[in-house]
């Protein structure tokens, strides 16, 4: 009966070191994650918006040039910069899950849906509200 005490242990052991190990791989994982940013830029590069992996805006530069334009047109060049980086960002999750997940597991393919839900949701603008005007400091 000792043998399948000494077994069962062994067996914990092996279970306890796995879990250990999957944590530490889940902590790097997730401080890749963390890392991520993408750049995107308006088609005529008078907007260049930074976001993180879940879509968060990091930094926006606007030109002095596109500055000068109507707040319509200021926010359609946010907005295509905006699309860009999110694409972008996606691309860039996909790849660490990937490294770290595997390519076509069933856990990479989940975070490419989570992801992807929260970088369309930041990449796609709201269609209610105000769209602002010159002079209104609203650019929505």
């Amino acid at each position: 009966m000792l043998t399948g005490e000494s077994e069962a242990r062994a067996r914990i052991e092996r279970a306890a070191a796995q879990a250990e190990d999957n944590l530490r791989r889940a902590q790097r994982m997730n401080g890749e994650l963390a890392e991520v940013r993408s750049v995107g830029h308006s088609r005529d590069g008078g907007a260049e918006v930074t976001v993180s992996a879940s879509g968060v805006l990091v930094d926006l530069h606007v030109t002095a040039k596109l500055a000068q334009r109507p707040a319509e047109e200021i926010r359609a060049a946010i907005l295509q910069a905006n699309a860009e980086a999110c694409a972008q960002a996606q691309q860039q999750v996909r790849e660490v899950s990937g490294r770290w997940l595997g390519e076509r597991s069933e856990s990479a393919a989940e975070m490419d849906r989570h992801f992807g839900s929260m970088l369309d949701q930041a990449a796609t603008p709201p269609e209610d509200g105000p769209r602002g005007s010159a002079g209104s400091g609203v650019l929505r």
